[in-house]
């Protein structure tokens, strides 16, 4: 059955993926593919650092980069946008579920999962609805004010790793000072001035994996977890099954949540599935 124009230029509108692959030109694989290992470079650091500071495993944020991406090209209209974890993001998720996790890592996951979902099945609602002009009502003031408070957030929380210190507050920090890890304050000076050095002369989008390469080569060969400088550790290998987490509010007012099942009985893996602009 033949489809008529009306109706395939509104499937490409809302899907404009599929018009990049049916007029895909060969000449553009060289340059196609150099943009793949630049945002390689850029987004295996990004989505590891933005995942600790969203508060769930590492590996869930190369998890969130790998649902973001292929959903991004599919949906997506621009293709220069890199989609994958983002900080201000991170800040927001860790703000909302921190307090109603209660410390458990299991139900952290399982409510970042379920704010991911419910995010973005409004944010699909909104683009159904063309409800983006909204986002003319936000003043200039306003949005500076938010990335620059964000900003601000993010420096303050990454203080007691850039010094060696587990303390919750700048205040509890500084109260601490004299705690600090000489080798922490070293290696992470020397992956701030590595990156800003690369930018310097260099790429800016291999900037950040240049400065993760340093610092890991400097830890490893110096063996400086003995000496208390705090590493990731191993990172969980393959994909993850693929699950729904179930959240529920319990009689009491507290929450809950329960890891549903995948179809081949594994209990899904640990993730998240945020995304950024």
């Amino acid at each position: 059955m033949d489809i008529d124009s009306a109706t395939l230029k509104r499937v490409r509108s809302r899907l404009p993926g599929i018009e990049l692959v049916t007029e895909y030109r060969r000449d553009r694989v060289t340059s196609d593919v150099l943009a793949g290992v630049t945002l390689w470079a850029v987004l295996v650091p990004q989505a590891l650092a933005y995942a600790s500071l969203a508060g769930v495993p590492p590996v869930v944020g190369l998890y969130t980069a790998l649902g973001a991406m292929p959903l991004y090209f599919v949906f997506g209209t621009s293709r220069q946008l890199n989609v994958g974890p983002e900080s201000t993001v991170a800040i927001l998720v860790a703000t909302i579920v921190a307090p109603i996790a209660g410390g458990d890592v299991a139900q952290y996951v399982a409510f970042t999962a379920a704010l991911a979902i419910l995010t973005g099945v409004i944010s699909m609602l909104g683009g159904l609805l063309e409800l983006g002009w909204i986002t003319r009502f936000l003043s200039r003031p306003v949005l500076i004010g938010y990335i620059l408070g964000s900003a601000i957030i993010i420096a303050a929380s990454q203080l007691g790793s850039l010094l060696g210190i587990d303390a919750p507050t700048v205040i509890s920090i500084l109260l601490s000072v004299e705690t600090v890890n000489r080798w922490t304050v070293a290696v992470g000076t020397l992956t701030v001035v590595t990156i800003l050095l690369v930018r310097r002369i260099g790429s800016r989008a291999l900037a950040y994996l240049f400065g993760m390469a340093v610092a890991t080569i400097t830890v490893v060969f110096g063996d400086l977890e003995t000496e208390g400088v705090a590493v990731i550790g191993p990172i969980e290998p393959g994909l993850p099954a693929v699950g729904l987490p179930e959240v529920a509010v319990m009689s009491d007012g507290s929450y809950g949540h329960r890891l549903r099942r995948a179809s081949n009985g594994r209990r899904p893996a640990r993730r998240s599935c945020s995304s950024s602009k």
